[in-house]
């Protein structure tokens, strides 16, 4: 039987290097220096580093699924509040898988890992349809991707962060109330 803290230590481990080193700048030993262990007890739980990342990717999105799940019973805006800080929680890992999605060579694909979740409590259903899930996705990535590059993009433009801020939430919130709404756009 697997040790899942020893599990868990790897997916921190890869976590840091992937941030410092991008996911294509990071080894399999590096990873294992960092996580403390050899490399082939690292490979008894992983097959490479691809399976990694989609470990770190589907234990994101799980939390993310989680907080929607969990969260029908609050008022719309704070469901929204509640998503965007667990969105930015998440951020560090869905950039890795952003920045994956867009090389040409990719192994791994944020796309194809956001299109299989599953919503399965029946509220969260409700709310998230089949026709709307491509709406939740592009709204996941575009919150990531503020997280990530915002302050750069504010940067580039002459923009104020705090006006772009307020700017892009109140963007994703509309985004936000017509998916919950199940309107497409």
């Amino acid at each position: 039987m697997k040790d899942n803290s020893k599990r868990a230590v790897i997916l921190e481990a890869a976590k840091y290097c992937f941030k410092e080193k991008g996911f294509y700048g990071s080894g399999i030993d590096e990873i294992a220096k960092k996580a403390g262990i050899t490399k082939s007890l690292l490979y008894y739980y992983f097959k490479s580093k691809d399976d990694i990342f989609i470990a770190l990717l589907e234990e994101s999105l799980e939390r993310l699924l989680k907080n929607i799940s969990e969260s029908p019973s609050e008022s719309i805006e704070e469901r929204f509040e509640n998503l965007l800080e667990n969105i930015k929680k998440e951020s560090d890992v869905l950039t890795i898988g952003l920045v994956d999605m867009l090389m040409e060579d990719a192994k791994t694909n944020m796309i194809i890992e956001l299109s299989k979740l599953e919503f399965s409590e029946s509220d969260v259903r409700r709310r998230v349809t089949e026709k709307n899930r491509f709406l939740y996705v592009m709204f996941i990535i575009r919150a990531v991707t503020f997280f990530s590059l915002g302050d750069k993009i504010c940067d580039c433009f002459g923009i104020p962060v705090k006006k772009a801020e307020i700017i892009n939430k109140e963007e994703l919130f509309y985004l936000y109330k017509k998916i919950n709404e199940g309107v497409i756009i």
